[in-house]
């Protein structure tokens, strides 16, 4: 048992699949939705898992947790220790793409005020730029347990259930891709408005040119 208690009290963790004997360990990472978080920094969520035992392990309150006790309340729980484990990770990555969308809503947002408006509060712009980068961080990780759960030759893990599970591990690659995609539209829009602000300059250089094309015309 010591070989299962172990890895679960861990501190520091990162996503992870392990066969051990008849079971599989695993480490999971998800949005962390608690009152005053940063929604982007991921809570950790721990899992042993037999044909007949799912136990899970957690620091700080996991929502994903919460709704499956409801499910489990109502009759509604997965019919295999497998299709959990296969409703868990796809019920954390589905936390990660609403967040990843509500990014991309605000970056619209963003874009709008600056280009439609031409108004934009720039500590609004410098925050939602450091949200994304820190959220795109954060999912790269998050994709490799659902690769190796997808991978792993445990027989706890049929055939049929596969396919569902590589679908899981791909969704972290797309939501990387969106983030990569936000975090270019927002440089871009932070150098758009930097050499508004500057106009100055771009008005100096232009007059120091038309300068130099002058001098040229009187040595001719």
């Amino acid at each position: 048992m010591r070989l299962i208690f172990t890895p679960m009290a861990q501190q520091q963790t990162r996503p992870r699949v392990d066969t051990l004997n008849d079971g599989l360990f695993l480490t999971l990472r998800g949005i962390n939705r608690n009152a005053g978080a940063d929604m982007v920094h991921m809570v950790s969520l721990r899992l042993w898992v037999t044909p007949q035992l799912v136990i899970t392990v957690h620091r700080l309150r996991v929502f994903v947790c919460e709704d499956l006790r409801a499910q489990i309340a109502q009759g509604n729980a997965a019919p295999s220790a497998a299709r959990l484990l296969a409703w868990i990770t796809e019920n954390l990555i589905d936390r990660i793409e609403a967040v990843s969308v509500d990014l991309e809503k605000q970056a619209d947002n963003l874009e709008k005020r600056v280009y439609d408006l031409g108004t934009l509060h720039a500590p609004a712009l410098a925050a939602l730029h450091r949200n994304v980068i820190k959220l795109r961080g954060h999912i790269g990780p998050v994709r490799a347990a659902p690769t190796d759960l997808a991978r792993t030759p445990s027989p706890l893990i049929p055939a049929d259930l596969r396919h569902r599970l590589r679908d899981n591990a791909n969704r972290p690659t797309r939501s990387v891709d969106e983030m990569s995609e936000v975090r270019d539209r927002l440089h871009t829009l932070t150098t758009h408005l930097d050499l508004t602000n500057n106009n100055g300059w771009g008005a100096t250089v232009t007059c120091w040119r038309l300068s130099l094309r002058f001098s040229c015309r009187l040595r001719l």
